[in-house]
């Protein structure tokens, strides 16, 4: 078998093997997500959920705790809501527009950009970096 050089499309790795079997040549295409292809630095991602969610409390870790390198946001405020007026975050909630208490379309932009949510307790989530 041989492979080829990794290639990048859209933010994803691929890498295509090339095999024989019986006389028919086969291709493989293995993809890989990268995620650190696209990160944002801490200021670009603070900025832009200020800007998207102005409400939204938005910090620095170093401020809640002296962790360093993460955001530190309100997790409780009933107020920031996306464009479809649904909390962006809900420690609680079981349905399935929220993966671990954050809003989908949110947690999918953060881990597209390299970063992830944790919750410190219901009230408090923070952000970190890959």
């Amino acid at each position: 078998m041989e492979t080829c050089t990794p290639f990048f499309i859209s933010n994803k790795i691929y890498t295509i093997i090339f095999g024989e079997l019986k006389k028919y040549l086969y291709i493989y295409i293995i993809v890989k997500q990268n995620n650190n292809t696209m990160a944002k630095t801490r200021e670009q991602m603070m900025v832009t959920l200020k800007t998207k969610y102005p409400k939204l409390f938005v910090n620095t870790t170093e401020e809640f705790n002296g962790n360093e390198g993460g955001i530190w946001m309100c997790g409780e405020d009933y107020e920031v809501v996306d464009r479809k007026d649904n909390r962006i975050f809900n420690y609680y909630s079981d349905s399935s527009s929220y993966d671990i208490g954050v809003i989908y379309h949110l947690n999918r932009w953060a881990n597209r950009n390299g970063w992830w949510f944790e919750w410190n307790d219901p009230g408090t989530i923070m952000m970190w970096p890959d």
